[in-house]
């Protein structure tokens, strides 16, 4: 059972500084009911956080900013002890610059962040089985993550993103300066959409096609950073019509039907999604 209460308030000073101040409490309870060995354990947390960002407008397009956040999440499970895990607690420092061009057709952004995340669950080097965790102490996530959004031509959108981050476990003592599990250093992304209606034909308004690339890097498969899980690319496409008040929607996901191995685990191979094809009809009344 979780319940919580929110306040935000954004202010503006000289028409060039914008402040945005947030906090947030949350109360959770949880109960863990092991049926076969009746027993049941109740645990109760509760925690602040907050988050503040400051935007500063140098001219019409230009806006540098600083942002910081704190997170907190209940873990479910119990320890090789026995004992209920605690909620991690997570601290983000954030900063970054945003250009906007004149009639706002682009928007390109930098930010470069510094994550912090402690009582992060791994596995118990202790237990054989490899199905205990224990909480490790503190994850680092330190980056740089590069957006682009701009109309190339007239009806032609595109969309580009950059992620690098280099994440470390900085207080385990068992694999202190090894990257997590699961976790890619390098993403990236790009998208073009195009709408039909923009060549004058009656016939084509509301006919839009898009198509996107993501290449997602390679991830260890282990605490110890012994084998990893290669690279992957996959190709997206999307294909809309719209004639008010009926929109049709085709979205297609790894469109090539690429085979690739998504995550591994205990020597457990899980393959990543075959191709997908979901058509939508959507009618506004």
């Amino acid at each position: 059972d979780q319940l919580g209460f929110y306040l935000q308030d954004q202010a503006r000073f000289n028409d060039k500084w914008i402040l945005t101040l947030s906090g947030r409490y949350d109360r959770i309870n949880t109960k863990d009911n092991d049926l076969l060995n009746a027993v049941s354990t109740k645990s109760n947390d509760r925690a602040f956080t907050g988050r503040a960002g400051l935007t500063y407008l140098l001219t019409d397009s230009i806006a540098p900013y600083f942002s910081y956040a704190q997170s907190f999440l209940p873990q479910a499970g119990f320890s090789s002890e026995g004992k209920p895990f605690n909620p991690t607690r997570g601290e983000q420092f954030e900063a970054g610059i945003k250009y906007q061009s004149v009639g706002g057709k682009a928007l390109y952004t930098a930010a470069f962040f510094d994550l912090t995340k402690t009582n992060v669950l791994t596995i118990d080097p202790t237990d054989e089985l490899g199905i205990r965790f224990k909480q490790s102490g503190e994850i680092r996530s330190r980056g740089v993550e590069l957006e682009a959004r701009a109309e190339i031509l007239r009806g032609l959108n595109a969309i580009s993103s950059f992620t690098y981050q280099d994440v470390d476990n900085v207080k385990d003592t068992n694999f202190r300066g090894k990257r997590p599990v699961q976790v890619p250093s390098t993403m990236v992304s790009g998208w073009l959409d195009y709408s039909f209606g923009t060549l004058g034909y009656e016939w084509l308004k509301g006919l839009g096609l898009g198509a996107g690339v993501r290449y997602v890097g390679r991830t260890f498969n282990e605490e110890d950073n012994i084998t990893a899980t290669p690279a992957f690319t996959l190709f997206d496409a999307t294909l809309r019509y719209e004639r008010d008040p009926v929109l049709f929607t085709i979205n297609a996901s790894n469109i090539f039907d690429n085979r690739y191995v998504s995550s591994t685990f205990f020597g457990r191979h899980y393959l990543g999604t075959a191709r997908t094809i979901v058509g939508t009809l959507t009618f506004r009344f």
